[in-house]
C-alpha cells in the first residue's frame, strides 16, 4: 500500500510501472506513470530528469509538440545547462508548431553549444536551418546555409537547390520537407 511507502519508494514504484507500460506499448499509461513519479516530493533530481526526458520523447512521438516543448523546458531548467539533443528536438517541435523564429533560435543555440563543446554540426541541424530560412523567405541566408551544408555533407540535391535559388527560382515545399522527420 502506498500509505506504507515513503515518497521515494512511491516514485520508484511508478517509475517501474512506466517501464512496464512502455514495454506493453501503452503510451498514455506510460505518460501517466511518469507524471506520478514527478508528483512525488521529494524526488531525486536524477529520477526527475529521467522522467522528464522520457515524457518529452513520448509527447514528441504522439505529435503533442506543445507538451514536448514545455517538458523540454522543464528538463533544461532542472539540468541546468543546454543539451544539444534536447535543444534540437525543441527546435523541431517548434517548427512543427509553426513557430519558425523560435525554432531557428533553438537551431542556432544547438550549433553554438556544439561548437563550444568542440563538436561538429550535424547535417540535420544544417538542413532544418536551411528550411527555416527558406520558409522565412530569407534567401541570402538560405543559400549561404545550403552552401555550407554541401561543403560539410556533399549532396547533389543541395547543389541543385543552390542553383535554383541563385537563379531566383523556388523549390516545391514537399521537395524540401521530404527529408524532414
Amino acid at each position: 500500500k502506498d500509505e506504507e511507502l515513503n515518497s521515494l519508494e512511491i516514485a520508484q514504484k511508478w517509475n517501474s510501472l512506466a517501464y512496464a507500460y512502455s514495454k506493453l506499448g501503452d503510451t498514455d499509461a506510460t505518460i501517466n506513470a511518469y507524471h506520478q513519479v514527478l508528483n512525488q516530493s521529494p524526488t531525486p533530481l536524477a529520477l526527475q530528469l529521467t522522467s522528464l526526458r522520457a515524457l518529452y520523447g513520448l509527447y514528441f512521438q504522439k505529435n503533442e509538440y506543445d507538451k514536448a516543448v514545455t517538458t523540454i523546458d522543464r528538463w533544461l531548467v532542472l539540468k541546468g545547462e543546454l543539451s544539444v539533443d534536447a535543444t534540437f528536438l525543441k527546435a523541431v517541435a517548434l517548427y512543427r508548431l509553426g513557430n519558425l523564429h523560435d525554432s531557428l533560435r533553438n537551431v542556432l543555440a544547438t550549433e553554438r553549444v556544439a561548437r563550444e563543446r568542440g563538436k561538429k554540426s550535424r547535417e540535420s541541424w544544417w538542413y532544418l536551418k536551411f528550411v527555416l530560412h527558406y520558409e522565412l523567405e530569407d534567401w541570402p541566408n538560405a543559400i549561404s546555409v545550403l552552401e555550407r551544408l554541401n561543403e560539410n555533407y556533399p549532396n547533389e540535391k543541395y547543389l541543385n537547390f543552390v542553383s535554383t535559388l541563385r537563379q531566383g527560382g523556388t523549390i516545391e515545399y514537399e521537395t524540401i520537407t521530404t527529408d524532414l522527420w
